[in-house]
């Protein structure tokens, strides 16, 4: 009921005003912005392995260790599109 009353009374353009300052804030340096905006755009930060409950590493095989480590470097589709748009980046990467 609440979050219909809220869609209700906000519009298009009050969500770009909001979008807007959180991206001010951010470039202002507040922690909380940067986190909210990233969050948001490029995707939380994945949890790390739980080394307890995975395999050694002594037991994967070669394959397996090449599909962790490309997994790991390779960023995700959406944060390769914010990135490009930065001053200075090249198309390859």
């Amino acid at each position: 009921m609440l979050r219909e009353a809220l869609l209700a009374a906000v519009s298009v353009e009050d969500i770009r005003c909001v979008a807007q300052a959180l991206v001010a804030r951010a470039k202002d340096g507040d922690i909380g912005a940067i986190r909210e905006l990233l969050d948001r755009t490029v995707g939380k930060p994945q949890p790390l392995m739980d080394t307890e409950a995975s395999e050694p590493i002594m037991s994967l095989t070669d394959a397996q260790i090449a599909a962790v480590a490309q997994s790991i470097a390779r960023p995700p589709a959406r944060a390769m599109h914010l990135t490009s748009r930065l001053p200075g980046s090249s198309p390859d990467g």
